[in-house]
């Protein structure tokens, strides 16, 4: 499955935050998910901290960058198809970054991970999973662990692909932040 995840759930992912379902980090760790990260993502991040609305600690954005290198998530630049997307979306809400998140999900075929409740609008139409939504495949029962254990099954099993290991030194990523913080 190839999923997006929104800024929210990127950071909580990232930070190891109970706020991201299990459902979700499960579906994220699957060796068979292919899993994006989108350049409107690092730049949201980007915005909020520059205006103070949320708190990075100093080199964050290079530690950020560092960590989804070596993580194995795949980088979605912005195309022009993205970008015009925006124009033909229903005005479900104004989010400028979320409308671009969701025209990329669209043009991509991409399954969102958010916890967002204006993505689920069905004129939007677009897969989204959080604790529901898309039917999975099975997951292995090997990826199934509790949220304090997914760094060391990771580090066990996915060193060699270095596929999202880095994820739970919460020391580099320090952002605190509630989705209702962040979205506004």
């Amino acid at each position: 499955m190839k999923v997006l995840l929104d800024t929210c759930a990127l950071i909580w992912f990232l930070r190891d935050d109970p706020e991201i379902s299990q459902k979700a980090a499960q579906l994220i760790e699957e060796p068979n998910t292919d899993a994006f990260i989108s350049v409107v993502s690092i730049w949201e991040i980007a915005i909020k901290a520059s205006i103070g609305k949320i708190s990075a600690p100093i080199g964050f954005h290079d530690s950020l960058k560092d960590r989804l290198n070596a993580s194995g998530f795949n980088i979605l630049p912005v195309e022009f198809n993205h970008a015009s997307g925006v124009s033909s979306l229903p005005n479900v809400h104004s989010d400028p970054f979320d409308r671009l998140l969701i025209s990329q999900c669209k043009a991509e075929k991409l399954t969102a991970i958010t916890n967002d409740a204006h993505w689920i609008d069905p004129r939007y139409d677009v897969p989204v999973f959080w604790q529901t939504g898309v039917k999975l495949p099975q997951l292995a029962t090997s990826s199934v662990r509790s949220p304090t254990s997914r760094w060391s099954y990771l580090l066990i099993c996915r060193r060699s692909r270095h596929h999202r290991c880095l994820r739970s030194d919460q020391s580099q990523l320090s952002l605190g932040v509630s989705h209702a913080e962040f979205a506004h």
